[in-house]
């Protein structure tokens, strides 16, 4: 598994939404009680995973925050193996996780850059736009 098996899934999920995805996702994820807002969040890290973004510090996801992140590792079927802040643990920090795939095994890193806590998430766009690609 690598990097391009997170972007055919991501593709997927941006193409045809939450319910759609969902349907036909051997664990049934993402979770159907999701808020619209987590799942908004969701969206957005999926639209960046098709973008190639994430497996190196120069280019991490943003806007995730932490439980964003999760959320989405946990909808890849991807448990985190470890975590480690690069650099200055000061906010924003980035995080490097490196994650295992819960079926087969197989391990990933990816990179998060966590904003505060208290700071709204960047998400641009309407949850589940339609891609044409």
């Amino acid at each position: 598994m690598g990097f391009g098996y997170l972007q055919a899934k991501a593709i997927r999920y941006v193409k045809v939404g939450p319910e759609r995805y969902r349907r036909h996702d051997f664990f049934s994820r993402p979770d159907a009680d999701m808020s619209q807002e987590d799942l908004a969040i969701l969206h957005y890290g999926m639209s960046q995973i098709v973008d190639g973004i994430s497996t190196s510090p120069d280019r991490p996801l943003t806007g995730l925050r932490i439980r964003g992140f999760n959320d989405m590792i946990y909808t890849f079927h991807l448990e985190t193996v470890r975590q480690e802040i690069v650099g200055s643990t000061e906010w924003p920090f980035l995080d490097q996780m490196t994650c295992r795939h819960i079926v087969m095994n197989d391990v990933i890193e990816l990179y998060n850059l966590v904003s505060k806590p208290d700071s709204l998430p960047a998400t641009p766009f309407a949850p589940w736009t339609r891609i044409d690609n």
